[in-house]
């Protein structure tokens, strides 16, 4: 009997160790290397002024995102603003150790109160940092506003 008993234990190990073999394939947890990767999004944002200058910075995401392993990004999102704007109502940017470096400049954009989307492809910063996004709106004679919605930040 202690020989059956060796023998059903050991069919069981065997068997018990070549499933947990087979299950610790490919990470599937590991970062994709590539393909479109969402790195950040943000619902929405807006800034308004009766007049002169108002200004809204803001952080994309509490934490670094990173590019190194990407040759290009993708932003998208909705917008509306009027023709009292800023001629670059919203810049996306990261922090380096010397300065802030703008990624985006909204320069160009249909402002009126209608909602427009857009989709920009850009070279990749090729860095790992902290990026936020600044809304500036400028009236000098009635409303003024700037508005976004459902903006994505990608790697490509």
């Amino acid at each position: 009997m202690n020989a059956q008993k060796l023998k059903r234990h050991g069919l069981i190990f065997f068997a018990l160790s070549a499933l947990l073999c087979v299950s610790c394939g490919d990470d599937p947890q590991s970062p994709q290397t590539t393909g479109k990767v969402l790195l950040a999004e943000v619902a929405g944002d807006s800034v308004s002024t009766n007049f002169g200058t108002s200004t809204k910075s803001q952080n994309v995401s509490t934490s670094r995102l990173d590019f190194t392993d990407r040759d290009s990004a993708e932003i998208s999102f909705s917008y509306a603003g009027n023709s009292n704007n800023s001629a670059v109502p919203l810049t996306i940017s990261f922090t380096s150790t010397v300065s802030d470096s703008v990624i985006y400049s909204s320069t160009g954009l249909i402002l009126n109160s209608a909602e427009h989307s857009i989709t920009i492809t850009l070279p990749s910063p090729k860095v790992k940092e902290y990026f936020f996004y600044t809304i500036k709106v400028v009236s000098g004679a009635g409303y003024g506003f700037f508005r976004f919605r459902d903006m994505k930040i990608y790697k490509k």
